[in-house]
């Protein structure tokens, strides 16, 4: 078990250069102390167990531990990810990519050469998908 300091954090509605004193002091935005922040979290193994079983709910597949050759894109059906000789490809209109720069769609999009550099990202954002 870790413990750490609260943090303090500003946010501004405005910016105002050089700026002294606090930020509800100046009219600029407010601050907030979150003790305890950084001492909550949530273990990624019980994270992504609840998210694959979510979306195995409502119908989605999750292919964790299977070979993965490729994906091919096409406008009628979408997206073909190849699984190998022996299992049927999987279709889907949404891939995501979460194995990393050595990923073999990573792979694929360079041609099999190795990356120039690698930018190493903790967390990740996506938005703007149509649900249907």
């Amino acid at each position: 078990k870790t413990e750490f300091p609260g943090c303090r954090a500003g946010f501004k509605n405005k910016e105002v250069s050089p700026l002294q004193g606090s930020y509800f002091e100046n009219g600029v935005g407010y601050e907030c102390f979150t003790p305890d922040v950084l001492n909550l979290g949530i273990s990624p193994a019980v994270l992504i167990e609840n998210v694959s079983k979510r979306f195995k709910s409502l119908g989605g597949t999750v292919a964790e531990g299977s070979p993965l050759r490729g994906v091919a894109i096409s406008e009628s059906i979408g997206a073909a990810i190849d699984m190998g000789e022996t299992e049927e490809p999987i279709t889907t209109r949404l891939v995501l990519d979460c194995m990393g720069n050595a990923s073999p769609i990573s792979r694929q999009q360079r041609y099999g050469r190795k990356p120039d550099g690698v930018c190493a990202v903790v967390g990740s954002c996506a938005g703007g998908f149509n649900k249907e």
